[in-house]
């Protein structure tokens, strides 16, 4: 996807503002984790093809050796992977997938629609007691 395309956009801005009702909010210093969003409408996706920066399997996901067979997403489909800063490791991997139109704005708005549900299902944060009444 273009980086700085209106499906992009507003597919940041749609996981950005689904994270923060779930207690999850934007943080430059230390953050718990990171978040990388791919969205594909004219090809297959393959994220093992590029170096994204961080592991895509990581050791948990198995009980084996590690399978290094690549995984190909079909066009229409919106991946959301949150990632520790710290291994680099995937922490959760949500996906969800739209059936194309011939209307590019109209599959962008079926992919912030993905995207939504994708991080529906993401885990809500717990909150933290900073102090307690006495």
């Amino acid at each position: 996807m273009v980086p700085n395309s209106v499906a992009n956009r507003a597919l940041r801005v749609t996981v950005s503002g689904e994270l923060g009702p779930l207690g999850y909010h934007e943080a430059e210093w230390i953050p718990d984790f990171f978040v990388a969003i791919y969205a594909t409408t004219r090809q297959r996706l393959d994220l093992d093809l590029w170096n994204y920066g961080y592991h895509s399997s990581p050791p948990w996901w198995s009980t084996t050796l590690p399978d290094h067979t690549s995984i190909s997403y079909p066009e229409g489909t919106v991946i959301v992977d949150v990632v520790s800063p710290e291994t680099l490791d995937i922490l959760w991997r949500g996906s969800a997938a739209i059936a194309l139109d011939h209307d590019p704005l109209e599959n962008a708005k079926e992919l912030v629609n993905a995207a939504t549900a994708v991080i529906d299902r993401f885990p809500r944060a717990r909150p933290i007691v900073i102090a307690s009444p006495r």
